[in-house]
This record gives C-alpha cells, structure tokens and sequence, in this order.
C-alpha cells in the first residue's frame, strides 16, 4: 500500500469508529453527542473527555453538515470545519488500528 492509501484507510476508520461512538451514546443517553460537559464530577469529566477524544470528528461533521444547510456560511469556515474532521478522523483511526494490533498480538 502507498502511503496516500494508508492515510485514506486510517482516515475512513477513524471517521466510522467515531460514527460509531457517536451513534452509541445517542442511542444509550436520547441525546446527540456534543462537546458539552453535563456535570463536572470526576467521572463525569472523564467520560466526556472520553466521547470528545472518540466521537470529535463525527461530531465536528454533523456541525459542518448544519452550517452548510443554513443560508450565509461561508466557505471558508466549511473547509476548515472539513480539515479538522480530516486529521481528527487520521488520528483516531491511527489510534484505533494501533489499539487492534496491541490487542490481537
């Protein structure tokens, strides 16, 4: 594999595990995952810190995807929004695949 494709790979599966994630605290909690702290326990910090680091770029996605419905948004924010999205997803699917080589030597 090139190293472009290598990217793109871990880019994809960065991007569908915090799809994932995000997915799974909806459906546990009926609400959207955010970047919002709810309570500000030790546990809860934790756990919010935990979502932000797993389901940022989906979360960051779905905040593009609602400035782009909107009238008035410029392009430049949208290409930065998409950017970080981009090298969030690089680096979670970097993290991932690593955490599934550990796990399965």
């Amino acid at each position: 594999m090139s190293e472009l494709q290598v990217l793109v790979f871990c880019a994809v599966t960065g991007f569908v595990a915090a799809a994932t994630v995000a997915s799974f605290y909806q459906w546990v909690t009926s609400q959207p995952a955010d970047f919002r702290i709810t309570a500000y326990s030790w546990s809860a910090l934790s756990v919010t810190a935990l979502l932000c680091v797993a389901a940022g770029p989906f979360i960051v996605a779905q905040r593009v995807r609602a400035a782009l419905a909107s009238e008035g948004t410029k392009l430049v924010p949208v290409l930065f929004g998409l950017a970080v999205c981009g090298l969030w997803s690089v680096c979670a699917g970097t993290l991932f695949l690593s955490l599934l080589i550990v796990v399965s030597a």
